[in-house]
């Protein structure tokens, strides 16, 4: 993040995890730790880290399978910026290109605010009088022989 930029509602959510049972692949058999992760920001940068593998084996390091949040408002737009990602048990950091709040930049104009029209009202329908339907002419059925 860049000089300048004024951060709000900064979050994390992680993901809570079970207690250990035997063989469960954790140190000791304790499960993998749900402690939060710690947050650092500066002036320029913000961090979200966990103890690392050396401080804490079952530390509540991101695990294939799970979701992460992190998040937060800025009052700058997002430009293109990088991120470093650290690797809980062994690699170097890496460097990524992302979309971040960068700071300098010019601030998109508030948009001022139209007055929305109001609708004209549609006058309610009266029924329009009808007339009952006209008798239709039938034809005169042929006369019929009396019976004797």
């Amino acid at each position: 993040m860049g000089a300048g930029v004024n951060l709000s509602t900064i979050g994390f959510h992680v993901p809570p995890q079970h207690p250990g049972w035997p063989h469960d692949g954790t140190q000791g058999d304790a499960g993998f730790s749900s402690f939060p992760w710690t947050r650092i920001q500066t002036a320029d940068s913000l961090t979200w880290a966990t103890d690392t593998f050396a401080q804490n084996p079952n530390a509540n390091a991101i695990r294939w399978g799970t979701l992460y949040n992190f998040s937060f408002d800025a009052d700058q737009p997002p430009q293109t910026a990088n991120a470093t990602i650290g690797f809980f048990k062994t690699g170097s950091p890496i460097t990524v290109g992302i979309q971040a709040p960068v700071g300098g930049a010019t601030p998109t104009p508030t948009p001022t605010v139209t007055p929305t029209p109001t609708p004209t009202v549609t006058p309610t329908p009266t029924r329009t009088p009808r007339l009952p339907p006209a008798p239709r002419p039938r034809p005169t059925p042929p006369p019929r022989p009396t019976p004797h």
